[in-house]
């Protein structure tokens, strides 16, 4: 049976995300401290209240086209606040470096998501603090995780 063209085009897309969902975790560059990575993941669910909040009181944006970007960018900074709930519960209850990982990327990957955002969103000079101070977190979180 021959291969329609659409089959052609995902196969190797495929391929390209098993290799990559397979790939190991960037080795961390501090040997693993349960305490100092509680104590940051703490720091980390504060700045992303403090981060969410600011985006939830800034003022409605007047820039047509802009409110979805502006709630959108609202709700990423509420999943990543209850995510670091959740890691920071993760570790406060015990569980390590590999148990709490996916939650330590995925904070990552809403992080960069809100970074993005927030250029193209009148609220970005009012958070701009709240998302520093988070940002500095989480590079402290690196030394643990590895760069993710």
């Amino acid at each position: 049976m021959p291969m329609t063209r659409l089959s052609v085009l995902i196969l190797p897309v495929a391929a390209l995300l098993l290799a990559c969902s397979t790939a190991p975790a960037p080795e961390p560059s501090t040997a693993w401290n349960q305490q100092a990575a509680t104590a940051l993941a703490a720091q980390l669910e504060t700045s992303t209240e403090a981060l969410y909040n600011q985006l939830r009181e800034a003022p409605e944006t007047d820039t047509p086209g802009m409110e979805n970007a502006s709630e959108s960018m609202r709700g990423t900074a509420r999943e990543m606040h209850e995510e670091a709930g959740e890691l920071y519960s993760n570790l406060a209850g015990g569980k390590g470096r590999d148990e709490t990982l996916n939650n330590y990327r995925r904070i990552k990957e809403l992080s960069r998501d809100v970074g993005e955002s927030s250029r193209f969103v009148d609220v970005a000079a009012p958070v701009g603090g709240a998302q520093g101070g988070m940002n500095g977190i989480l590079s402290q979180l690196d030394a643990y995780y590895g760069a993710q």
